[in-house]
């Protein structure tokens, strides 16, 4: 079968598509043939392995499991002689979280692992993409107990995360304040959020009023940041570590000083939460923020091979989601190396997650950026746009036209994206 491995930490380019043995299941295992999963955050954590805490968990030196991929959508083929609950045929979705596996054509997952069946309104794109998000969610509302009445500000609620949290919170009953960027701002209303605020206009730490719970789905504030506005006995919780792993030890130290404090919980999926998930979809109380869904053809299927690729939410400043490199660090830098033929402005080298010319970031590359893929160009061509094309198929554009706003793909941004790809 063929899988997305990687044999040691670093960039993008340590992704390899290989020929791999197909996995046998077990007693107590069933077989997956994976029509849909996902490249998100945690993907691109362990394959960069920044933090120390990563190479505890995912191997000192090198990776343990060398395929990555946490959530995944696809039909049993086969079952081990002590199954009961499954069948040949299932349609099913789910999570399997530390051991990894699913950016590839199959996977063993356990009977009693995180996985049940799909629920019958939604496509097996969808399905992955209804996984991750909501469980991380869900891990920190259940650990504050969140209520009907609790005010709670969701930082970043059109990520994969910050979607899943709002449409949660509504659920349990929380008066939400969400903030979004211009252009999703109907959005975010639509999924639930009481008040949205436009963090390219205001500061949210600078808001009126205060709040029981202040959860930051995109990891880009602290603490410290969002003390004023929490109620005097009000929570934190973020969904990264912070500066210098703040988050850790504010979660050991607060709760010691009293007053406001920070909670940083341990994640752990449980079938449980897969089958509330299905619940909540089939009753219509959540849908999963889908932005693009790529085809195997695209230069993204390199990276997790199966039938298409779904962005599922806008999140960065730049106008442009180049589909071929799902998973580049610096988009411009590859084209430089793979394809000399490029006509381009200087002006426009920098890579979206680096910096400028004189080492001042840009925000603005890839409004001038122009190319031409040139037939003697390393790898297929790459398209201007969001839609399936053929590696073959040369387009040439006289500027990027992507419609969204540049989306930071989670296998390979140099910094965390904040919404996942659903390679599928």
């Amino acid at each position: 079968m063929k899988a997305v491995v990687y044999t040691k930490y670093g960039p993008p380019e340590v992704l390899q598509l290989k020929e791999v043995d197909k996995p046998i299941p077990k007693d107590n295992e069933v077989l997956i043939k994976i029509h849909a999963t996902t490249v998100n955050r945690t993907d691109c954590g362990f394959r960069k392995a920044e933090y120390f805490a990563v190479r505890i968990v995912g191997g000192l030196f090198k990776p343990k499991n060398q395929i990555l991929g946490t959530e995944l959508a696809g039909e049993i083929e086969a079952i081990g002689k002590d199954v009961k609950t499954f069948k040949v045929g299932d349609k099913v979705f789910g999570l399997k979280c530390m051991k990894f596996g699913a950016h590839a054509e199959y996977i063993c997952v356990k009977e009693e692992g995180s996985i049940t069946t799909m629920p019958v309104n939604i496509s097996y794109e969808a399905a992955a993409a209804s996984c991750e998000g909501p469980w991380l969610a869900l891990t920190y509302f259940k650990k504050v107990n969140l209520k009907k009445g609790d005010k709670i500000l969701i930082n970043g609620a059109t990520g994969s995360i910050g979607s899943a949290g709002v449409q949660l919170a509504k659920y349990f009953g929380a008066d939400v304040t969400a903030t979004s960027n211009t252009k999703n701002m109907d959005l975010v209303k639509s999924l639930g959020a009481d008040v949205v605020i436009d963090h390219t206009k205001e500061d949210f730490t600078k808001t009126e009023g205060t709040f029981d719970y202040i959860f930051d789905a995109v990891g880009k504030s602290t603490f410290f940041k969002c003390k004023r506005i929490l109620k005097p006995k009000g929570i934190y919780f973020s969904t990264e570590l912070g500066p210098n792993s703040q988050n850790v030890w504010m979660a050991l130290l607060t709760p010691i000083l009293g007053g406001k404090k920070v909670l940083f919980p341990i994640p752990k999926d449980t079938k449980e939460d897969i089958i509330f998930f299905k619940k909540l979809i089939e009753e219509g109380k959540y849908k999963a923020v889908i932005d693009k869904t790529y085809g195997s053809t695209s230069r993204a299927a390199t990276r997790a091979p199966s039938r298409s690729v779904t962005c599922p939410a806008a999140r960065s400043p730049l106008p442009w989601t180049p589909p071929e490199h799902c998973g580049a660090t610096s988009t411009t830098s590859s084209v430089r190396t793979a394809c000399p033929a490029v006509s381009r402005p200087r002006r426009a080298w920098p890579s979206p997650c680096g910096s400028g010319p004189r080492g001042r970031r840009s925000a603005r590359c890839w409004r001038t950026l122009t190319w031409r893929p040139a037939t003697s160009c390393a790898g297929p061509s790459r398209p201007s746009t969001c839609s399936t094309s053929s590696p073959s198929s040369p387009i040439t554009p006289s500027r990027p036209t992507h419609a969204s706003r540049w989306i930071p793909c989670a296998a390979g941004s140099s910094r965390t994206p904040r919404s996942h790809r659903l390679c599928g």
